[in-house]
């Protein structure tokens, strides 16, 4: 099975002042499907990546957000 990529990159608990979100974008544009969410860990954030598994075949996720160590059930 070809990989797709989808990279998801979350914007709340700091990180969004922490490093230069605009930056981090720019340079996951590499991958075909790049997408920030004010807090992926949320609900709808959770959502975004699923549907975008459904509907655009990503198979493959990147998530640049908080610690898997923090955030384990919401991402498991």
């Amino acid at each position: 099975m070809e990989k797709k990529y989808g990279a998801y990159i979350c914007q709340g608990c700091g990180i969004k002042d922490a490093i230069n979100l605009e930056k981090l974008a720019n340079a996951a544009k590499k991958v075909p499907l790049c997408k920030t969410h004010p807090v992926m860990c949320s609900p709808e954030g959770v959502q975004l990546i699923k549907d975008d598994m459904k509907n655009e075949g990503v198979n493959t996720v990147i998530i640049a957000a908080c610690s898997p160590r923090v955030k384990t059930e919401e991402f498991s």
